[in-house]
């Protein structure tokens, strides 16, 4: 969305719920995605992660390796 939030709809399994992350999808330059699961880059550089863990909606192993 224009102001930097984030909407999310489908199955749960598979990204469509995001109420997990929701607190930390906010200022959101870019969203890309796997099949089942998506990332958000923020403004401030931090990667958000949700949906799948099998399709990388689980980014926290990695967290400090993430940056823009």
């Amino acid at each position: 969305m224009s102001d930097g939030s984030v909407v999310t709809w489908g199955l749960a399994g598979s990204g469509g719920d995001s109420s997990a992350v929701q607190s930390q999808l906010h200022d959101v330059r870019c969203i890309q995605a796997t099949s089942a699961a998506f990332a958000a880059l923020r403004a401030d550089g931090f990667v958000i992660t949700w949906g799948n863990v099998e399709f990388g909606g689980d980014s926290r192993a990695v967290q400090e390796q993430l940056s823009e």
